[in-house]
């Protein structure tokens, strides 16, 4: 084959994958969700996700806009386009997290994928150690309230 026809195959390669998986190799809107027992009005301030092959890299920033349900883990929702890959331990630590209750206190933690909830990959912070015992919302029990604001950076395999 010629030189030119091998770089006109390849150009219509990487046309037809982004045709069939526009988002990778790019940093794409995502829109997750805060879950506390149930669904947890929020703002996105930012939500955007990177996937490059099978690793995602996830980025998000949140404002709850109400209440939640006391003593039950705190999650974010993300789209189900993001499951983690099977084989992830439910307390493999993914990355950061930080957590402004406001008015209260803040909690920093690692921030690992534990549960599929509603069918969509959720992650949690953990307190100091990756049980789940100690999940934030449980250990130390908090209610997410209207102002409290979230921040999340994880990356994982999908």
């Amino acid at each position: 084959m010629s030189d030119e026809l091998v770089k006109r195959l390849n150009d219509l390669q990487r046309q037809v994958d982004n045709l069939i998986k526009p988002e990778l190799g790019r940093w794409v809107t995502i829109v997750p969700s805060l879950y506390q027992a149930a669904a947890v009005g929020a703002t996105v301030n930012y939500a955007r996700a990177f996937v490059e092959n099978k690793k995602a890299t996830v980025m998000v920033r949140l404002t709850a806009t109400a209440a939640g349900t006391a003593g039950n883990n705190i999650y974010i929702l993300l789209p189900a386009t993001l499951i983690p890959a099977s084989g992830i331990l439910t307390t493999q630590p993914l990355g950061t997290a930080f957590y402004l209750d406001t008015g209260a206190a803040h909690y920093q933690g690692i921030a690992a994928y534990i549960a599929d909830v509603g069918g969509l990959p959720a992650i949690a912070m953990f307190n100091d150690t990756t049980t789940d015992g100690n999940v934030i919302g449980v250990n130390p029990a908090v209610t997410v309230a209207s102002g409290d604001v979230f921040s999340l950076d994880v990356t994982f395999e999908i």
